[in-house]
């Protein structure tokens, strides 16, 4: 039985194994934050959305603009939805909600 311990051929063959997996994985760990991202601006837009229904409702405002975390959304009501428009990773999003 060998006990010389670890041959530096084995650490480098090691650290190379292991890079391939890091690598391998940071597509994917990227295409998750993307996706969290845009998860994160839908949700955002839909609060747009409440409080614009809110406005509406209460104010009778039929348009506007917020701003959440620096990140800017134009809502507006026409007849029975309110639409919410914002930029995201693809360009122009827009998200609508039907106000019953």
């Amino acid at each position: 039985m060998n006990e010389q311990g670890i041959t530096l051929v084995e650490t480098v063959f090691g650290l190379a194994v292991l890079s391939l997996i890091a690598l391998s994985l940071w597509p994917l760990l990227q295409q998750l934050q993307a996706q969290l991202y845009e998860r994160q601006l839908s949700l955002y837009a839909s609060e747009v959305a409440l409080n614009g229904a809110k406005l509406v409702q209460f104010q009778q405002i039929t348009a506007g603009q917020m701003t959440i975390n620096q990140h800017s959304f134009d809502w507006y009501y026409a007849g029975q939805e309110i639409c919410v428009y914002y930029e995201g990773l693809q360009g122009t999003e827009q998200r609508c909600i039907k106000a019953d």
